[in-house]
């Protein structure tokens, strides 16, 4: 009788502690989830709604008539946006809320199993993670793409017997294919659904043969998916006569672009992978991503030791290996901004939301003895990380509420400084037929102006970074030829050069910011006109 009273004590505790974390992270993200609807457009997604303005409002073709190097599904997205809501920063919110509801929405189904609890605070986590960095990381490619690939999850463990396993396999094909078309290595957590299909499809021989076979026929009908859904887009470029153009900045840009590491440093041969590895020690040891990692291993730990349902089993071992799967991911890409962190994050916070797992649901739940220096660990554990990643966006909210200030999450404060005095000056001297010209990255805010004004550019080099990186290499060689041929064939009456302080800057082999054709080009045809923050703007000499 006296062991079941301590029993029954602590399990009140475990519970109170709960409430506690849940409690905690209810009140964090609320105040995150209506700061966010204050949320502007923000560099890339200023750049990917311009990018979509100029192909429905002006009938641009991707790739033909713009240089550019994301994927076919991800000017789609936005095109939608802007069709249907148009490109305002009222459009960018809305959608934001529409995307992070869907997503929790299949989060909620796919952790329903380990109860609601556990649901409800995976839902909570992932949310908090996704909102501390407002508006740079809101609708990044990344955080689009996690939507089909949790859909492929909750098809996957949800399926019951009347289901046909190759229809499954066939849909998460499909799913997938959509994530590849966003950000192609995204596709590496397709094999762990197939063999997940494979292990656990109930078959009274379960033999290498066997599982070799499942496997075979499984990824046959995903491949099938894949294509099917993999070639609509590319038919939508070839029937628009931009495959010619896709193909030539996939086989001759991006291999340059991909020798860029994510601190904007050209490595090449061996020392790229020294650089390489430096970049995931570093990111590793950072304590948001340690601590996920580590608490996903224990979250999981959890509930394979502790619980009675298979189910139960089967799913956290799923949402494990997807969690080490796509630390591989931001390998794989060599990036390692706070984006392409999310796919990891997302599966981690599901993970570490086991932690919370309810062990007076389980059958062979621990016993009391050592229990009190053991196991009541992970749950101060929880408790810590949710302090650790919830406090410091809490303080951002308070001060943002409070004084109105530029978020801390932005890495320009003055980025809408820029934005709006550019685009008032178009405003003020733009007519129906002009056309500018920017000399900028996306984070200069000339092409966030350019939307808001309604400014067509003049070439279809929105951006200006690809001509300083491989200077000498024929492929940059020629875009710089072909820049100069196209600025002098518009002759655009305005040209918005963002000045070199306010730019992030390639290092490394090969790189040269100078670029004197362009240079002769402004001065023998265009007059200084307006000298603003971190930017100028040159008007062309009509005499």
């Amino acid at each position: 009788m006296k062991n079941l009273r301590l029993n029954l004590s602590f399990f009140r505790g475990l519970n109170l502690v709960k409430y506690l974390v849940l409690a905690w992270l209810t009140v964090v993200f609320l105040m995150l989830f209506i700061l966010s609807l204050k949320s502007r457009l923000y560099m890339d997604q200023g750049f990917m709604h311009y990018v979509a303005y100029l192909i429905n409002e002006h009938s641009f073709i991707p790739y033909r008539d713009i240089f550019e190097l994301n994927m076919p599904v991800s000017y789609l997205f936005h095109m939608a946006v802007g069709k249907f809501l148009g490109y305002s920063d009222t459009a960018f919110t809305t959608v934001n809320v529409i995307w992070l509801t869907a997503t929790l929405t299949v989060t909620w189904l796919i952790m329903k199993p380990f109860g609601k609890t556990i649901a409800f605070s995976s839902c909570l986590l992932f949310s908090i993670i996704y909102l501390q960095f407002g508006s740079r990381v809101m609708l990044q490619r990344d955080l689009i793409a996690i939507l089909p690939i949790a859909i492929s999850i909750l098809i996957t463990t949800g399926r019951t017997p009347f289901h046909r396993i190759n229809l499954i396999n066939f849909l998460n094909g499909v799913l997938f294919a959509i994530a590849t078309l966003i950000k192609p290595h995204l596709v590496i957590g397709l094999p762990a659904i197939i063999i997940y299909n494979c292990i656990y499809v109930k078959d009274s021989n379960n033999s290498l043969k066997i599982f070799i076979k499942k496997f075979i026929v499984g990824s046959l009908f995903a491949v099938l998916g894949f294509i099917i859904t993999l070639a609509i887009p590319f038919l939508w470029l070839w029937k628009m006569g931009a495959i010619p153009a896709f193909w030539d900045i996939f086989s001759s840009y991006i291999p340059l672009y991909s020798e860029i590491s994510g601190g904007l440093k050209i490595v090449e041969g061996d020392r790229r992978m020294g650089i390489l590895l430096h970049n995931i020690y570093h990111n590793l040891k950072q304590f948001d991503i340690g601590i996920l990692i580590i608490s996903s291993l224990g979250g999981v730990y959890l509930v394979l030791k502790y619980s009675s349902s298979v189910t139960k089993r089967k799913l956290a071992s799923l949402l494990l290996s997807l969690t080490l799967i796509y630390i591989v991911y931001v390998i794989i890409a060599g990036k390692f901004w706070d984006y392409h962190w999310m796919p990891f994050k997302y599966f981690a916070c599901l993970c570490t939301a086991l932690l919370l797992f309810n062990f007076s649901s389980s059958l062979n739940f621990p016993k009391i003895k050592g229990i009190a220096t053991i196991k009541i660990l992970p749950f101060f554990f929880f408790v810590l990380l949710s302090f650790i990643l919830t406090v410091k966006p809490a303080y951002n909210a308070f001060k943002q509420l409070r004084y109105d200030a530029t978020p801390s999450w932005l890495y320009r404060p003055d980025y809408y400084i820029m934005v709006e005095e550019i685009e008032t000056y178009l405003h003020d001297n733009l007519s129906p037929n002009d056309k500018v010209q920017t000399l900028d990255w996306i984070h200069g805010g000339s092409i966030h102006a350019m939307l808001r004004a309604k400014a067509v550019t003049a070439t279809r080099y929105i951006t200006d970074f690809q001509f300083y990186h491989h200077v000498s290499n024929p492929y940059i060689q020629n875009l710089r030829k072909d820049f100069l041929t196209q600025l002098e064939q518009e002759m655009p009456k305005f040209i918005i050069k963002v000045q070199a302080e306010a730019k992030p800057k390639i290092s490394g082999k090969d790189t040269n910011y100078k670029f004197p054709e362009l240079d002769e080009f402004i001065t023998e045809y265009y007059d200084q006109d307006y000298s603003g923050t971190g930017f100028d703007i040159y008007r062309r000499d009509d005499n």
